[in-house]
């Protein structure tokens, strides 16, 4: 062909945007087309991105082929290099632009290495020269064994991404569990670095690894400070009775079930999906959802309160755990939300929630903390609420925020809880000096508030 490669531009439009945006099926698309072209396949590396497009290559023996979608616009660029004559780039194009079902492609063929332009140097590797003993053909059937005992390396990657930050975490190269509901997508990656997580919309909610630094803090705090409003015998007299709002993968109820006190325990989710996911993948998250004390109600959360509040026969809660999260284009933690909260709470109530990240939605983060403020009535001579901080390493920044809110009581981080039982020993994050820890803020976060 006179030249050491042939290079192949391509561009695939109107494909179907849900192939190109699946890693899985783009990297075996991949795979495929290489296979077919008759080179061999050395490495694939291949990235998911949030909130949607895939970028890869497949390194082969003679040379690459790379690929980067953009699902929004049913478009796909790809390059197919390949060296020598026995390697055809255009059985990959013919595969691809199947595989993706494009309806039509624009191509370009350069030459790369042109021989007439070329000169020929007299350079061998040093392993060559000090072992030259060794025959070319000698060195050919070894290096063809190794290459039957290696399997090829995959290296297939998620990324959690926004215009300013990016998570990426490596996986097996499943799909364990993948479906769209009528709120998200919901996914289950098995990854090296924190067992399965669960992924929402292109976000990481929780990994195997570390979801305890989360949902036990979300749970243990409010528990203590409730526990400190009044005696211990009188909480298991009266058996008491906890909302959790969101939490459909299990976790904030499997910490709040560890209390024997507890009477009932009510879980409002909107998506059934993410519950079927944790079910599915995730038995340690999801070991408290057939309890006999919890009842699963899937609704939306202002749906579900604004139906409660019209119930004349309606019943107040000790303890209330909010497990949702705020969208960009759904916002729900605010005055609003938190004052229906506060109407159901009891006298000697406490509130408990989730407050994002504050390294990274900064004013999402402050908003929260200001409407809890707004709602429960603080001030410099009657602290009701505070914010505190957990480190979750598989979350954005590694920092997330929560807060406690008592709706007549000041709460103070100094208490005399027993931490001594085997409760706390079986706990995999919380602990006295962790609750005391927890509630001391850095500068940056006081100055934000």
């Amino acid at each position: 062909m006179n030249a050491l490669g042939r290079h192949v531009i391509v561009e695939l439009y109107d494909c179907k945007p849900s192939l190109l945006d699946d890693v899985i099926y783009v990297q075996n698309a991949m795979q495929n087309a290489a296979q077919e072209a008759g080179a061999t396949i050395i490495n694939l590396t291949f990235h998911h991105f949030s909130p949607y497009g895939v970028s890869g290559v497949v390194v082969i023996q003679e040379s690459h082929l790379a690929i980067h979608t953009w699902p929004e616009w049913g478009f796909a660029s790809i390059d197919l290099f390949t060296c020598g004559e026995s390697t055809d780039p255009w059985k990959c194009y013919n595969v691809l632009k199947e595989a993706f079902s494009a309806s039509h492609g624009s191509t370009i063929e350069m030459r790369r290495g042109q021989l007439e332009l070329l000169k020929k140097n007299n350079y061998k590797p040093s392993s060559i020269s000090q072992n030259s003993n060794v025959s070319v053909q000698n060195k050919q059937s070894v290096f063809n064994a190794k290459n039957q005992e290696n399997t090829i390396s995959r290296e297939i990657w998620f990324t959690e991404r926004d215009e300013n930050l990016a998570l990426s975490l490596k996986h097996k190269g499943d799909s364990l569990f993948k479906k769209q509901s009528q709120f998200q997508k919901v996914e289950v990656f098995d990854t090296f670095a924190f067992g399965k997580a669960l992924v929402l919309d292109g976000l990481v909610v929780a990994t195997q690894k570390d979801e305890a630094a989360y949902h036990e803090m979300l749970v243990h705090p409010a528990f203590t400070f409730y526990k400190k409003n009044i005696s211990s015998s009188e909480s298991k007299k009266a058996g008491i009775k906890v909302l959790i709002i969101g939490g459909g993968d299990g976790g904030t109820a499997r910490e709040v079930l560890r209390y024997d006190f507890v009477e009932k325990v009510v879980m409002i989710e909107q998506d059934e999906i993410v519950t079927q996911a944790a079910q599915s993948h995730f038995e340690s998250l999801a070991s408290a959802l057939e309890n006999p004390k919890l009842e699963l109600i899937f609704s939306e959360a202002n749906q579900f309160l604004n139906s409660y509040s019209k119930d004349d026969k309606k019943q107040t809660f000790d303890i209330i755990i909010v497990d949702a999260a705020d969208t960009i284009q759904e916002p729900i933690l605010d005055k609003l939300f938190f004052k229906k909260l506060y109407n159901l709470l009891d006298d000697n109530g406490v509130l408990a929630t989730q407050c994002d990240a504050p390294r990274w939605h900064q004013e999402r983060f402050v908003s929260i903390i200001n409407s809890l403020k707004d709602t429960f009535l603080f001030n410099q001579n009657n602290k009701t609420v505070l914010p505190y901080l957990s480190a979750v390493a598989s979350l954005p920044t590694g920092m997330w925020g929560f807060a406690c809110a008592s709706k007549n009581q000041t709460i103070f981080i100094e208490q005399n809880q027993d931490f001594t039982s085997d409760f706390y020993k079986d706990l995999f994050y919380y602990n006295q000096e962790i609750h005391s820890a927890a509630f001391c803020l850095p500068n940056f976060i006081k100055n934000l508030l």
